[in-house]
C-alpha cells in the first residue's frame, strides 16, 4: 500500500548536483545558514535559456562574514536551477555588489 503525501510546498527553484557536492563539502552548520539564507531571500531571476546568472551573497557564521557565490540558470517557462555554489573572498564579493549581482537580504526590506 502507497503512502501518501500529507501536504505539498512548491518548489522554487530546481537543485543540481554540484550545488549538493559543494554544498555538502562545507561544514555542515555552515551550509544549513547559506541554505536558509538563500531559501529566505532569494527573488526575481531572469528567464534565459542560454546564460547562466553568478550572485554574491553574504552570511555571519560564528560571527564572521562568509561570502559565496551561487551559478544559477533558469530556462524560460521553467523553476530556476540552482547549478553551483563556492565560497569566495569579500572582495569578490565586493565586485559582485558593485555590478548588483548579489541576494539582497529581506531583513533590510522590513518596515
Amino acid at each position: 500500500m502507497e503512502s501518501r503525501q500529507k501536504f505539498t510546498k512548491e518548489r522554487k527553484y530546481d537543485i543540481d548536483d554540484f550545488f549538493m557536492e559543494n554544498l555538502k563539502e562545507m561544514d555542515f552548520e555552515l551550509s544549513v545558514v547559506i541554505a536558509k539564507f538563500i531559501e529566505t531571500n532569494l527573488q526575481y531571476i531572469p528567464s534565459n535559456n542560454l546564460v547562466s546568472f553568478v550572485v554574491g551573497g553574504l552570511v555571519v557564521y560564528e560571527k564572521e562574514p562568509i561570502a559565496f557565490a551561487l551559478e544559477l540558470v533558469r530556462p524560460i517557462g521553467e523553476n530556476p536551477i540552482l547549478s553551483d555554489i563556492d565560497l569566495i573572498t569579500i572582495d569578490e564579493y565586493l565586485d559582485l555588489m558593485n555590478l548588483n549581482l548579489y541576494i539582497k537580504s529581506n531583513e533590510y526590506c522590513k518596515n
